[in-house]
């Protein structure tokens, strides 16, 4: 499973806020520096409504993940995997410019 979402601190997110099971294992697979809060938490909006209206096949319901993560919605199955590194490419040439 995936999940897309914005951090101050990425390890720190996924380690001690995301996995609620101590059998879960989880890595950081990609960072995307943003100038400040506020843009990243538009962005990860942003994307996770595309990523919805283009692949709603690849949300994955909350009962599947339901104890294991501390999260209730935005985890994908691998599937979303191109289309979210797609989006966060474009994100990033957008806050580049």
């Amino acid at each position: 499973m995936l999940k897309l979402g914005h951090s101050r601190d990425p390890d720190s997110r996924l380690n001690h806020q995301l996995i609620a099971d101590d059998t879960v294992q989880g890595a950081v697979r990609r960072v995307l520096p943003m100038p400040n809060g506020l843009d990243a938490q538009r962005a990860e909006r942003r994307l996770h409504v595309i990523i919805r209206n283009t692949l709603p096949i690849a949300v994955v319901p909350h009962e599947v993940y339901d104890g294991a993560l501390r999260v209730k919605s935005e985890i994908y199955y691998p599937a979303a995997s191109e289309l979210i590194h797609d989006l966060l490419d474009a994100t990033a040439r957008r806050y580049a410019a």
